[in-house]
């Protein structure tokens, strides 16, 4: 706008273009800083040379610009004139491009803070409306101002014409009038570009207000129309979960029928399971009464027999011997044959060694590393071959009725087998771990089986099925069982030995003791009565302890006895007086138990012996890592 001023104004008294003197004087009039243009330059110089400042007023630089010769004088003071009509903060506003937006942006956040939407339109509205107001008005004035300039055109070649100093005077007088007249349209121009500026800027930012609104209502229309979406599947589930409802209450009304008609049928089997459960409680305490007479008809029958024996051993013991004080002795039995001396027979019995050996009447059983079970008469005749385990078999033991055979493995299993026809019974499983040892109890039906796993098991060898469990800390490497069905002896890594009774509801041993030992056991025998006990510890020694006082009775030990780190089993002979013991040297040594003493060493074996047997007839069979079994016997 100030550039279009400038042109127009100007072309009254020169013929300079409009273009070039923006260019030469506005351009760096609105730079920081006095302007240093050549124009403006020359209008400087101008009014220094006619002794004035700057004009305030049209008439006043007329005056000068009518003593000026040339048109270039005339232009640059006609310059100087509208710099100081208008302020440097006013061309700057006039000039700058980013003005309205910022005066509309700033109009748009005051108005969206104090006015709602609906102001907002109307101002809107209101500042369109006198923009075309003002347009008008500024048509209007701007074909005013070229009229006056063609008005003054011709009087300015009038004047020029007419020499008479009146004429010019008059003249002259209404040029400055018409000069006046000039300023005052100028001044209502420039208060026009003025309002017109401010309306643009309010214009501007209420555009940018109406921009935010929009934009807020974009927003909201977006949110509407997630919350739509989300509606739409919200209504969608819920359609699914009326259907879910409905079908789940048919099913529901469904089976409530079949509930209702069931009922009857319900409660009759209710009454019958009570029945049921009386006449079950009742067979059950018939039972147990029953059981309760024959154990106690057992009991006293064994008692019996246990009497009569000690009797019968005491006074052979008497006749046998008048200086042994038979008061202090540990053990009641004296023995009726004589210990062994040599080696009577020997065979061959597996491919590999031979872990275990038990004897009965007139048979032995062997357990092998080549995973087998044999059965040999005392001629080491071969009767029967046993295969069933997967691992090697680490023991056997006959039943006390001799009718049964078992044998344990690392494969975690105890088999079971008849002893006369070599068929497989029942395969006994549960252990998580591998068995350390399985025997026979008393009544020839129950089993015994320790684990690696630190359980102890009770099995029924007749139906083949688990009964109970006892854990126990430390693991038992060996059972030995009396002439009590319920009771079984364990010994330990720990090196202790413990006393069960499957009776017991509390599952814990009913004797505990620390044995003599330094070190692990590797096994334990006890008498049938379970007053003592004997056992073989990693320590290469032998320790009786009276199990009624729990106290060490007895220890031996001799030089060459060590026992194998891999299997080691004693054998207690039938009159409970002698005890064989095989060592890694391939020696037996037999101790006197009564005498305290190491009665024998026999030494024919070359290889360790893992185990020992007694037969009823005082022979001792031994097996061990020549894969060879040896039978033992007196020269007599």
């Amino acid at each position: 706008a100030s550039r279009d001023v400038v042109a127009e104004l100007a072309g009254l008294y020169a013929s300079a273009r409009p273009a070039d003197l923006a260019h030469a004087v506005i351009t760096p009039r609105l730079q920081p800083g006095r302007p240093t243009g050549p124009a403006s330059q020359q209008a400087q110089a101008h009014e220094r040379d006619l002794g004035c400042g700057d004009p305030t007023t049209f008439a006043e630089l007329y005056t000068r610009v009518a003593g000026l010769s040339s048109g270039t004088d005339k232009q640059s003071l006609l310059v100087a004139m509208l710099w100081s009509l208008l302020d440097d903060e006013t061309i700057t506003k006039l000039s700058s491009s980013a003005w309205k937006p910022s005066i509309i942006e700033m109009l748009k956040r005051r108005d969206a803070a104090q006015r709602p939407l609906e102001d907002l339109v109307k101002a809107c509205r209101r500042a369109a409306e006198k923009r075309r107001a003002y347009a008008a008005s500024t048509e209007e004035l701007r074909a005013m101002l070229i009229l006056r300039r063609e008005e003054n055109k011709e009087f300015i070649a009038r004047l020029c014409k007419s020499p008479d100093v009146d004429t010019e005077q008059a003249q002259a007088a209404q040029l400055a009038a018409l000069e006046k007249q000039v300023q005052e349209l100028t001044q209502e121009l420039y208060t026009i570009y003025q309002d017109r500026a401010a309306r643009d800027a309010h214009e501007l930012e209420l555009r940018r207000e109406v921009k935010v609104v929009e934009s807020q209502l974009d927003q909201l229309q977006q949110r509407l129309t997630s919350a739509r979406s989300t509606l739409a599947e919200v209504e969608a589930k819920g359609k699914q979960l009326r259907d879910s409802t409905a079908n789940l209450s048919v099913q529901y009304q469904t089976v409530h029928e079949e509930h209702t008609a069931m009922q009857p049928e319900y409660l009759a089997a209710e009454k019958n399971l009570k029945a049921l459960r009386i006449e079950n409680e009742e067979l059950l305490m018939r039972m147990l009464g029953l059981k309760q007479q024959q154990a106690e008809i057992v009991n006293e029958s064994n008692a019996a027999l246990t009497r009569r024996r000690a009797a019968e051993l005491r006074s052979d013991l008497l006749d046998a011997s008048a200086t042994r004080d038979s008061a202090d002795t540990l053990l009641t039995p004296v023995a009726v044959g004589r210990v062994p001396e040599r080696e009577l027979r020997s065979w061959e019995a597996h491919a590999g060694d031979v872990w275990d050996v038990a004897c009965s009447s007139g048979m032995l059983a062997t357990g092998g590393q080549d995973k087998r079970v044999k059965l040999w008469d005392m001629s080491g005749r071969c009767l029967q071959t046993l295969s069933g385990h997967t691992m090697s078999v680490t023991r056997v033991a006959f039943s006390p009725s001799e009718a049964h055979l078992l044998s344990c493995s690392p494969d975690k299993s105890v088999q079971i087998w008849s002893a006369s026809t070599g068929r497989a019974v029942h395969k006994l499983t549960g252990h998580t771990d591998k068995l350390h040892a399985a025997v026979f109890a008393y009544d020839s039906v129950h089993v015994f089986s320790s684990s690696q796993d630190h359980t102890i098991k009770v099995w029924d060898a007749a139906k083949g099925h688990y009964e109970q469990s006892f854990v126990c800390p430390s693991s038992a490497v060996d059972i030995a069982a009396g002439n009590l069905a319920t009771v079984f002896l364990t010994a330990h890594h720990d090196r202790s030995v413990k006393l069960w009774d499957t009776r017991s509801p509390s599952r814990k041993p009913t004797l505990e003791m620390q044995t003599a030992h330094t070190s692990a056991l590797h096994c334990v025998v006890a008498t049938s009565d379970m007053n003592t006990c004997v056992t073989a510890g990693r320590d290469n020694a032998l320790v009786v302890t009276d199990l009624r006082t729990m106290e060490t009775v007895g220890k031996f030990e001799s030089d060459g006895m060590r026992f194998s780190p891999h299997y080691c089993r004693l054998a207690l002979s039938p009159d409970w007086q002698y005890v064989a013991a095989g060592s890694e040297s391939g020696a037996v040594f037999i101790f006197d138990l009564l005498g305290r003493k190491l009665e024998t060493v026999l030494t024919d074996a070359s290889g360790p012996i893992y185990a020992c047997a007694w037969t009823r007839s005082y022979e001792l069979a031994t097996v061990g890592q020549d894969k060879l079994v040896r039978v033992w016997g007196s020269l007599s």
